[in-house]
């Protein structure tokens, strides 16, 4: 909560009858260049996996991050996440050599993609 708990960042979750199935949000990661936020905690249970909910709210998330004034979308991921990587692929994510922010969580991260919006 805390994590988005600030000004232009915003975080959705996916529930049914009231069962928590995942969500994903945005936020200004420190560090990251003018006009960037990150996708952060996009994350679903297996079941709701490959129904394209995912795909829906993250193209949620991509047109609410321009509300808020966002230019590019920035994204790190893990191998164990690779179906999500190649969902980022297909919505047009490209591939970039390293890190952007400079949190210093991230550096080892084998994926960092980014997106203009």
């Amino acid at each position: 909560f805390q994590t988005f708990n600030i000004k232009n960042a915003e975080y959705w979750v996916v529930e049914c009858d009231g069962v928590i199935l995942g969500g994903g949000g945005f936020y200004p990661t420190k560090g990251l260049p003018k006009g960037y936020a990150e996708l952060s905690k996009f994350h679903f249970k297996p079941e709701l996996r490959g129904k394209g909910i995912g795909k829906r709210l993250l193209q949620l998330i991509e047109q609410r991050a321009i509300k808020a004034g966002y230019t590019y979308m920035y994204i790190v991921s893990y191998h164990q996440f690779g179906n999500a990587v190649a969902m980022y692929e297909k919505c047009g994510y490209k591939h970039i050599s390293s890190a952007l922010d400079q949190s210093g969580l991230y550096q080892d991260a084998p994926f960092h993609m980014v997106k203009e919006l």
